[in-house]
């Protein structure tokens, strides 16, 4: 019973080492953890300390930081340095509101939304130039081919397209009234003679046309019956053989 009562006093003795290591660890751990985190807060608070100091007295000369002050002025400029490079890489559109740097292509600042690259667009002027005879394409004035379809260009400048406007029908009616002249009565006598004589020339010739007509015309001749041809015997009108020797007509 003794053996037995020394083993379980030893398990619970190396129990409890096992415990207090361990809590001892985790007290280890979190006292580390709060040393840490006071570090940084420090780290922080001199930090906000030298700021403001630096912003306070950086510009001046003759104090005991000035070494240190003039170092931070020059990382400060090379920094601006580079800045300015890696803007001009990207490209960026600088807000003229804000300040904010946007795409090339932008038009509006993702930031405040303020309009990009407003600039006042000139009003086209139109100049001179020649316009295409195949497809109407208005080209350069200096040039010699159609920059649409290839087509030879003429040598004379695009002129601006007239378009005749049709007048009134009495207003038609009364120039053309205008421009004819008037016959006189001599010369009304005069035509309805000529008239009068190719009426009469005409209907002569055409008297003449109808006898020389008639005396060409052949007289009719009577046909008797058909004969067959090989022996002369006479045949039927609707025959298609010689009933005498019976040869095909």
């Amino acid at each position: 019973m003794a053996f037995f009562d020394r083993m379980k006093d030893s398990l619970t003795t190396a129990g409890q080492e096992v415990s207090q290591k361990a809590k001892n660890a985790t007290e280890n751990v979190r006292l580390g953890n709060l040393i840490k985190n006071n570090d940084k807060m420090v780290d922080k608070l001199l930090y906000q300390v030298g700021l403001k100091y630096y912003e306070a007295h950086g510009q001046e000369e003759g104090t005991e930081y000035q070494e240190l002050f003039a170092e931070i002025n020059r990382l400060k400029s090379e920094n601006a340095a580079y800045q300015q490079e890696l803007d001009n890489l990207a490209a960026t559109n600088k807000c003229p509101q804000c300040g904010f740097g946007n795409n090339a292509g932008a038009k509006f600042c993702i930031s405040c939304g303020a309009p990009l690259n407003q600039t006042p667009v000139a009003p086209a002027q139109t100049a001179p130039g020649k316009c295409c005879d195949k497809c109407g394409a208005l080209n350069d004035a200096e040039a010699l081919f159609c920059t649409e379809c290839g087509n030879r260009l003429n040598t004379q400048p695009a002129q601006p397209m007239t378009y005749a406007v049709p007048e009134a029908d009495e207003v038609v009616e009364t120039t053309v009234a205008e421009t004819i002249p008037e016959e006189s009565e001599s010369e009304k006598v005069d035509s309805e003679e000529v008239d009068s004589k190719e009426v009469k020339s005409e209907e002569v010739d055409s008297e003449e046309t109808v006898t020389e007509v008639d005396d060409t015309q052949e007289p009719v001749i009577e046909k008797g019956p058909a004969c067959c041809a090989k022996c002369g015997a006479p045949l039927e009108e609707d025959a298609l053989f010689c009933t005498s020797c019976g040869a095909r007509v």
